[in-house]
């Protein structure tokens, strides 16, 4: 996927990046699985039609990919790198960064320890340059990370219990999901007609 536009991310280190700052910063709850401008949550929250489990799933071994949450301000003053099965705190502000080893386009999902329906949180309205997208072009091997500094930041939010966010690569667009059909995990071992590489990171939201 040679000359794939780097839109709608930042590349971890730049000192640079293409994103249009927002002067006043939005949100994208991970625990309640909602995009929202914080004055408006309500309406703002994407329609949820049927329970679907996010879950772990390679179907397109040639490409390994990688997904990390990283709490960059917590409510108590700390930073620290969450893996899977850690806790963050209700309020925690986190960034996710991801990698995959081929070029390709990916989507980030999140499900809440109520077992909603999975949102997807990235592509989202309020990326500026991908908020049109169906997924967001990657490069081979270069870590991007989202929350930081893209125009909105990701917030961790209630429900409180188990939690997970959810990387989707596929090597072409259209192949990827819109934001109405979710990822699932398959009651059996067939082929999926469509190639793809997945990685999940699960947690524990906390009260404070």
């Amino acid at each position: 996927m040679s000359g794939a536009p780097n839109i709608g991310k930042r590349r971890r280190g730049s000192l640079e990046t293409t994103m249009k700052r927002f002067s006043s910063r939005l949100a994208v709850v991970v625990g309640v699985l909602a995009v929202t401008w914080p004055a408006a949550a309500d309406a703002q929250k994407p329609q949820r039609t049927r329970s679907i489990q996010v879950k772990p799933d390679n179907r397109f071994g040639a490409v390994d990919v990688e997904l990390q949450i990283e709490t960059v301000r917590r409510v108590d003053g700390a930073a620290a790198g969450v893996r899977t099965g850690d806790r963050v705190q209700v309020g925690d502000n986190v960034v996710l960064c991801f990698r995959s080893s081929a070029d390709g386009y990916v989507t980030v999902w999140s499900q809440n320890a109520e077992g909603d329906v999975p949102v997807r949180i990235y592509p989202n309205e309020y990326a500026a340059e991908t908020a049109d997208e169906r997924a967001a072009a990657v490069v081979a091997g270069e870590e991007t990370c989202i929350g930081d500094d893209d125009g909105f930041r990701l917030e961790v939010g209630r429900p409180l219990g188990d939690a997970s966010v959810y990387l989707h690569y596929t090597p072409r667009e259209e192949l990827q999901f819109d934001d109405t059909a979710f990822p699932q995990i398959r009651a059996t071992r067939a082929p999926d007609p469509r190639p793809y590489a997945s990685s999940y990171v699960r947690y524990r939201v906390v009260d404070r």
